[in-house]
């Protein structure tokens, strides 16, 4: 939650083409998020070992969003 609000914050300072590119990108991410939602409730039964690897599944998508957004900032220079 606090990585994607400062997503957000930074997606807040751009205009144009990059800014709603940043709002598009960030809608899927809700979306995702309610899914990954989802599969939290069902890892839960499965062990520690599925949890783990959806973890690491949400960090590099979170990664990915991060990295789509400096490249939106960098251009809208």
């Amino acid at each position: 939650e606090p990585r994607i609000e400062a997503l957000r914050a930074r997606a807040e300072l751009l205009q144009g083409q990059a800014r709603v590119e940043a709002d598009r990108l960030l809608a899927e991410r809700e979306v995702e998020r309610a899914r990954l939602r989802e599969r939290v409730l069902a890892l839960k039964q499965q062990g520690a070992q599925a949890w783990e690897r959806m973890l690491r599944e949400a960090q590099t998508e979170l990664d990915d969003l991060s990295q789509r957004l400096d490249t939106a900032l960098e251009t809208s220079d």
